[in-house]
C-alpha cells in the first residue's frame, strides 16, 4: 500500500487559515508554523479552492 504523499502546505492549510482569520500577516504565520510566507500564501490558496 503506497501512502499518499502530502505537501507541507497541505499540512499547515487549516491552521495557516485559523490564524489568518485572526488578522496575524503571512510572514507572522510562517514564523509560527516553521515554514516561509510564501508557503502559508499556497497553503490559503490550496484550501480555498479545495473549498
Amino acid at each position: 500500500m503506497n501512502p499518499v504523499q502530502t505537501f507541507k502546505y497541505q499540512e499547515i492549510a487549516e491552521k495557516a487559515l485559523i490564524l489568518r482569520k485572526l488578522g496575524l500577516p503571512l510572514y507572522k504565520i510562517g514564523f509560527e508554523l516553521g515554514v516561509a510566507g510564501k508557503t502559508v500564501l499556497r497553503a490559503l490558496k490550496w484550501i480555498d479552492e479545495a473549498g
